[in-house]
């Protein structure tokens, strides 16, 4: 396994480490929040899927990512963050990449990634890279992504959960402007565009989807290409 704490110590420096009390043990990376360790741990909320299996109509992201077929796309999502989303989506049977701008957060993605084992990988690659210079990028040999999924942060009333990951939302910070990320977005996906807002959120830079998958405080807004 790769060693995370000291390639963070080498992109971020030792202010920001000790700013966000990082650190490293035999369980991996962690993060201090009101005095406990926090960690990346998509297995803790999704080890009910991996026992029993993946039911995708429970799931309002799963729909709006695989959209009205069964034919499984390949993903790529354009706001990482803690992968939260990225691990559930590649849970499914996606491949998926995972985009995170972010030196700190990304450290964080791959070593969770790392600490997987071999009953609960899944076709999840995380890059450390701005997503619109990544997509511009693209090779043109090969297959650009069925679906982009974007995240864009929208304003929470941070409760207590929020609140201990919330050093981590505001280290991710914008990827480029909203219309952007949208317009790149739009251009480079090869099926739709699924964008993740608040029920109380108007559409992603005013512009109409196609259709939307609405929660009681989340909506997702598919945009067919």
């Amino acid at each position: 396994m790769r060693d995370w704490m000291n390639w963070l110590l080498r992109n971020e420096g030792q202010e920001r480490i000790k700013t966000y009390g990082i650190g490293s043990d035999a369980d991996g990376l962690f993060w201090c929040f009101d005095g406990h360790k926090q960690r990346v741990d998509w297995i803790k909320k999704y080890r009910h899927i991996l026992d029993n299996g993946l039911d995708r109509k429970a799931f309002k992201l799963l729909r709006a990512i695989w959209g009205k077929s069964n034919q499984c796309p390949s993903v790529l999502d354009a706001c990482a963050g803690l992968g939260k989303d990225a691990y559930l989506i590649a849970l499914s049977g996606c491949s998926v990449t995972a985009c995170e701008k972010s030196a700190l957060v990304y450290g964080f993605l791959q070593n969770a990634i790392d600490r997987l084992d071999s009953s609960e990988r899944v076709l999840l690659t995380c890059v450390h890279a701005d997503v619109i210079s990544y997509m511009k990028k693209w090779p043109v040999t090969r297959k650009r992504p069925d679906v982009v999924y974007l995240d864009p942060m929208f304003n929470h009333r941070l409760n207590a959960k929020v609140k201990q990951h919330a050093w981590i939302l505001r280290e991710i910070g914008e990827h480029g402007t909203q219309a952007e990320l949208l317009e790149a977005s739009l251009s480079f996906a090869l099926s739709r565009v699924v964008v993740k807002r608040s029920v109380k959120n108007t559409w992603l830079q005013n512009k109409k989807p196609t259709y939307s998958i609405e929660g009681k405080t989340t909506r997702f807004d598919i945009y067919q290409v």
